[in-house]
């Protein structure tokens, strides 16, 4: 058995029934690769689907870096554009925006994004999810600042970041 402090972690637990920390629906501790605790919270269970958000934003990250190690993608400074050549009528690749890797994970790529308006109707980030084609969604969006200019948080690039590295 793995040592572990079992009053900090009963500790933790009450913790977090107890309110003092929110949206925790789950923990999962992991010592020397050994399950060591998997609890869940108010109904959730190993199948519940969360949506993930920002965190998917950090592994996708690591994951090009992986594929830049092994040579898949060339640099960060690649145009995303070179990844699409099947999205020729979009905006995207038909204008050649020098929208790089780096500019789609760093958030700066330039493109018209509103993920933080209450209007449903042009929130960015819930049309991508409601599109019936994520990629085209945000191949489809209108490039109004130059690439690496500005910081505008974005989903949507994350889709296209997963795209590549999906291919």
């Amino acid at each position: 058995t793995e040592s572990v402090n079992s009053e900090k972690i009963n500790e933790l637990i009450l913790d977090i029934l107890n309110g003092k920390f929110k949206n925790i629906y789950s923990i999962l501790l992991v010592k020397n690769g050994k399950v060591i605790l998997e609890e869940y919270f108010y109904g959730y269970n190993r199948d519940s689907i969360f949506d993930l958000q920002s965190a998917v934003k950090s592994v996708v990250s690591i994951l090009v870096g992986i594929a830049i190690d092994h040579k898949m993608i060339s640099s960060l400074d690649q145009k995303v554009y070179d990844f699409y050549p099947e999205f020729k009528k979009t905006n995207w690749v038909e204008q050649k925006n020098e929208i790089t890797i780096k500019h789609a994970l760093t958030m700066t790529a330039g493109l018209e994004w509103d993920s933080y308006t209450s209007d449903v109707s042009r929130n960015d980030g819930i049309k991508l999810w409601q599109s019936d084609n994520r990629l085209r969604y945000v191949m489809e969006k209108k490039l109004v600042e130059p690439p690496g200019s500005k910081f505008n948080y974005s989903s949507g690039l994350s889709v296209l970041l997963g795209g590549i590295i999906k291919e």
